[in-house]
Parts: structure tokens; sequence; C-alpha cells
């Protein structure tokens, strides 16, 4: 069983320095399980493909299958990754006989837009880029998989056929020490082109002269002279196979023009698919000077049946906008006819309205975290305000240092703390929890726009009385506050007059970065969009057994001298500490002398 928790549901099959096989959860949720070979669990080789990996499952993209978990496999003596599993996919190599020119353009553009996201934002390049890396599903989607191991094997493979063919698609400068060096990513350009010169080769096509012309850059050989991944996907773009087109069927409720079937001939609609769900497709169309809205896909009959038209110019243009930027294209030429449809759209807008619903889904779920981040943003601004009014803040006329100890008198003001601040102040910091306080001592009232600050560390222990005569009003007595093991004071540098502060800047500050973490929360500036989520909504998490058992010996006694019995949480976070290497340690504030872990 694969880390207590997936079994096997066929056979493994081993290649090159892989093996791979399908496996199940507990709630027969099937996944794609992939273990790589020859990697010691504690090696280098282990530690930077876990690292790889990290940056991947932080990735999103349509070409990337969905990473699940991944980690060393005890059983299987190998580093293994699961994936979410992919319905009837083949590698390229396998599927190319049946895929057109244009389709397999549109899948290499989809990829290289992956591929240069990918190095932008992390990074990463493939290194190994070969028709047996690409899978292709029946919708035409293609994936991109096995990401670096190219610099964790030793070879391109391990397995005498795949190595050859692989070698067949690797830039020079990775077959030869000799060539000129460049940047990875190049070597994926390179390694790109030969994938298209082997497609149309094997299928003993000829490219155009211009589009063979924009093939060889691809294949320059130096790696200097290769364009960049934008300039692939334009590349790309011109590929043009006009000959190959598909029927679909069409029909109208309520009649159309002439300019309208002609538009729809002539011009690129865009698919923009409602996430209701239903035994068809409801969709709005985009095309030309139209929009098209309520159209159906009836699935039975392969047929786009029409209902509304309106023309663009008569609606607002805030909705046309988000529409255009929610809708999508087919991947092949078209030709709408009301005769017979030659293929069916369903697989492909099957693909759009999982998406669709995915967007819905979380575009919900922000609404709900952003109404409760208005309410902790409130709650973290007014705590910032409490903060600044009851820290300590004294106008001192006066001070005397004797050894780690010093005394401040202090001059009446009402704009500044009053006794019960003060000795609440003084209760807090002989606290047997409490280390003190840290302090600033001024010569004006304003300790930001004064640069001559002398700050220091101690603890308050008393407020006396200076003045003798009880009969004056409170605002006339005179008082001195006793400060002890003081730390890092420079009694030369004190002012003999001047303000004392509470240093609350520690504080503020941990409130400014929970209100930047809120920001970037509304922002979606975060790793994943749904952890954010589940952390505000937690009631919603589908509850599953721990992939964990119990530990087996337990040192620790409870109060009646039994072992402890830790929950599944406990107990995960414990064999994650004795067996993973953490990928992110974040110091908490001094004095909590606390550390955050994470696996």
């Amino acid at each position: 069983m694969l880390f207590n928790k997936y079994q096997y549901i066929n056979r493994i099959q081993k290649r090159g320095y892989s093996q791979t096989c399908q496996v199940q959860d507990e709630n027969s949720k099937t996944f794609w399980a992939k273990w790589i070979l020859g990697i010691d669990k504690s090696s280098t080789k282990a530690k930077i493909l876990a690292d790889k990996l990290r940056h991947l499952q932080k990735a999103r993209h349509s070409a990337l299958p969905e990473i699940i978990e991944y980690g060393y496999d005890e059983e299987q003596q190998a580093f293994a990754i699961v994936f979410e599993l992919l319905d009837s996919v083949d590698t390229l190599e396998n599927a190319f006989t049946r895929i057109k020119n244009q389709p397999f353009i549109n899948g290499l553009i989809e990829l290289a837009e992956c591929l240069n996201e990918l190095h932008q934002k992390f990074k990463i390049n493939h290194g190994d880029m070969h028709p047996a890396n690409i899978l292709v599903d029946n919708n035409g989607q293609f994936y991109l998989i096995d990401f670096g191991l190219s610099d964790i094997t030793k070879t391109l493979s391990q397995e005498k056929d795949l190595e050859i063919f692989a070698k067949n698609f690797a830039a020079p400068e990775k077959l030869n020490r000799l060539a000129s060096k460049g940047f990875p990513y190049q070597s994926d350009i390179y390694s790109f082109g030969k994938i298209i010169d082997w497609f149309f080769h094997t299928k003993q096509e000829n490219l155009p002269e211009e589009q063979n012309r924009n093939l060889q850059k691809l294949l320059a050989e130096n790696p200097n002279d290769r364009p960049n991944w934008q300039q692939v996907i334009e590349i790309l773009k011109s590929f043009v196979f006009p000959a190959e087109k598909e029927n679909i069927l069409i029909a109208f409720r309520k009649g159309y023009t002439n300019d309208f079937f002609e538009t729809l001939n002539s011009e690129t609609p865009l698919f923009d698919i409602s996430p209701k769900g239903g035994d068809n497709y409801l969709l709005d169309i985009i095309v030309g000077q139209f929009l098209c809205e309520g159209v159906i896909w009836v699935k039975n009959e392969y047929k786009l049946l029409f209902n509304e038209i309106k023309y663009l110019n008569i609606l607002d243009e805030k909705i046309i906008e988000r529409k255009t930027k929610e809708s999508k294209k087919l991947s092949f030429n078209c030709s709408f006819t009301g005769r017979s449809s030659t293929i069916n759209l369903t697989p492909y807008f099957q693909k759009w309205f999982e998406q669709k619903q995915k967007q819905h889904s979380l575009r919900e779920n922000r609404k709900a975290v952003k109404k409760e981040l208005v309410f902790y943003r409130e709650l973290l601004e007014k705590e910032k305000e409490v903060i600044a009014k009851n820290s300590l803040r004294l106008q001192c006329y006066s001070c005397k240092v004797s050894g780690d100890e010093v005394t401040f008198n202090i001059k009446p003001n009402e704009k500044y703390s009053n006794v019960g601040i003060v000795l609440k102040h003084i209760e807090e910091g002989n606290d047997v929890n409490s280390e003190g306080f840290e302090y600033v001592v001024s010569a004006n009232a304003d300790r930001k726009q004064n640069k001559e600050v002398v700050e220091f560390a101690g603890k308050p222990y008393d407020w006396v009385q200076v003045t003798e005569d009880d009969k004056l009003d409170e605002s006339e007595r005179k008082y001195a506050l006793k400060i002890k093991d003081c730390e890092h004071l420079k009694k030369d540098n004190i002012p003999q007059s001047g303000y004392l502060f509470e240093n609350t800047a520690k504080k503020e500050e941990e409130k400014n970065r929970q209100l930047d973490a809120i920001r970037k929360v509304e922002k979606n500036e975060v790793q994943n969009p749904d952890l954010i989520y589940r952390l505000f909504k937690p009631d919603d998490l589908t509850i599953s057994s721990s992939d964990y058992s119990p530990l087996e010996t337990v040192w620790q006694k409870d109060k009646d001298n039994q072992p402890l019995v830790y929950s599944d949480n406990q107990n995960k976070a414990i064999r994650n500490s004795l067996t993973k290497s953490p990928f992110s340690i974040i110091q908490g504030p001094p004095i909590t002398r606390m550390l955050s872990i994470s696996f």
C-alpha cells in the first residue's frame, strides 16, 4: 500500500527510470502513481526532486496533471508521486496518427504557454522533452509529465530503446560537452522543435516553406540563436492549416439573418459555457458583432440550438468584456451547417464546463472568505489602536541609574498614561511568565521624529509618590517609576528630561504582518486558494481517516502514568518530523521562543 493510504488497482508497470500504476484511496477515488527508481531516501537527488515537485505543486495550469502528494515509499523503496487520474490518455508517441495538424499545433501552443509561465514564475524547465513525455486525452488536451527527471537520473533514460528515442529530441549541448552552452529553457525549445519536426516527418507531410523556416529557428545549433518561449508561441500561432475543417450542425428557434450566418462561418466564435448543470450544455457565443444568448448543445443530436441573437453594440461593455475573457475557442477550424455534424463537441464542452464550475466555486469561496476577512481586518485595526492607547507613555523630568536599575521621576501630564495604566503595566511586568518590556527614551514627545533615542529592556516593579504633600491634586503630584534588570541601558545617553515610552514596535509589526496576509488573500496572492477557503470554512472539509498508524512507542506519560494518546493530526506531525525534511521554518517573536515548521 502506497503511503499507507493508496491501494494498487492494477499491476505495476516498469519503463526506463520509473514504474507506474493506478491506485485508489479509501473513498474509492482513483489516482495515478509514479515511482522514480534509483533514488535513495536521504540522498541529495531526493531533496532536489522534492523541491522541484513542491514548486510544480504550486503551479496551476491545464497542461499540468495535478500533483496530489509525493514522498519516499518505504514499500517500493523508491520516490513516489501521486497525480490526479487523467481519463483516456495516451502518449503523443502512440496517439499522433489520430491527431490532425491543427489540433496538434493548438496543443503545443498550450504546452508552450505552460512552459513559459513555469520558466517566468518558478524558473522550472523540463529537461527531457519528447513525445513519450506528452500525454493527450480524448478531448485533444495535451499534458506535460516528468519535469526535471533528467537532472536526477544519470541518462535521459535507463532503458535502451527509450534512451535512443529520447536522445533524438535532445539539444546538441545536452549530448556534446564541446557544444555551445545555453540556458536550460533553450534546450527545451530545441526539443520542442524536434517534436514538431518528428510529428510531420513521421506522418510523411511537408510543412509550407515559411512554416519550415520558422521551425528551423527553434532548431538552431547555437542556443543563443533560438527564440524565447513567447516568440515560440507567436511562431506556432502562424501555423495554420485551413484545409482541415469539421462540420457542426446548427438550428434556430427564432430564425436568423444572412449577415449573421456569414459572420458565423467567417470569424472565430468564442464559447462562454454556463456552470449550471443539466442534460445538455448551456452557453453564450460571441462571434463578430453578435452575442448569441442561451445556445444549447444537444448532446444526443450533436447540434447547437440557437435562441436569442443580439448586437454587441446595444449591450453593457463590462458584460461583453467579462464574457470574452472567460470564453474558449475550439482547437480546429469548423463550418456551421444545417446538414449534419462530423464532430462531437461534448468532450470539449465537458472539459470547459468542469473548469467553469471550479471557477464559479472558487469565486463563491472568495466571497465567503472576504466576508470573514472584513471582520478580522477591522479587529486588527482596533487592536493596533488599543496597543497605542494602552501602552506606557510618560513625561519625565529626571532619572537616576544605579547598577541595572533606573528610576524615572515622572511629571504629571493628562495627555499621557494615568496611574491605572502604570499600575497595570507594573503588574504585567511582574507576572511569573513575563520577561519584562522594551522601552524607548527620547528628548521629545514624537519619538518617530527623534533619531537620538535610547532603547533598553527591563522589568517595572514600583510606582512611588515623590511629593510628600497629600493635599495636592492628583495632577500636581509627582511620582517615580522604578525599573530593574535593565539590559542594553546606556546611561550617558539618557536625556535628563524627556519622554519614556513602551516600545510597541514588535506588537505593531505582528499586527501589520497579519494585515498584510489579509491583503494578500483578498488579492489572491496565495499559493493555494483552496486552503484559504478551508481555513475559514473547516466544516466543509470531507472526513477521512488518518493515513498514519498510531506511534508504536510513546515515552511521555499522562497524570495517571499512562502513555500519552495523540490525535491523528499529532501522530502525523510527529511522524513527519521524524522522517521528512521541512520545506519552511518560520521563527516566531523572540519572547515566545516558538517555531512554525511546515512539511
